[in-house]
C-alpha cells in the first residue's frame, strides 16, 4: 500500500487526508535500510484495516497505482541519492 496525504505526526490520521493506493499485485520493492523508520501499531493498524476493505485486487497491476508508486520512488531516489550509492 502506498499512502499519499500529508506528514502527520501523531494518530489518529483523518482517513479524508490521504489516498491510499493498493500495490498487492505489483512487484515486490527493494529499499535502503536507511531510509525506514519504526512505525507505531496506531499508524499501521487503521491502514491495513482500511486495505482489507478494498476490493479483491484484479490480476495485474493498477496503472495509476504503478505511476504514484513510480513517482514516490523517483522522488525519494532524487532526494537521498547517496542512500542508493552501491545499489
Amino acid at each position: 500500500m502506498l499512502a499519499v496525504g500529508p506528514v502527520l505526526t501523531r494518530p489518529p490520521f483523518p482517513d479524508e487526508s490521504r489516498t491510499l493506493y493498493d500495490l498487492r499485485q505489483g512487484a515486490d520493492l527493494v529499499w535502503p535500510q536507511s531510509l525506514f523508520r519504526l512505525a507505531l501499531d496506531t499508524e499501521v493498524i487503521p491502514l491495513l484495516t482500511e486495505l482489507q476493505s478494498f476490493p479483491t485486487p484484479e490480476p495485474g497491476f493498477s496503472p495509476i497505482a504503478h505511476d504514484r508508486l513510480r513517482g514516490f520512488v523517483q522522488q525519494v531516489w532524487q532526494a537521498y541519492p547517496e542512500a542508493f550509492e552501491g545499489c
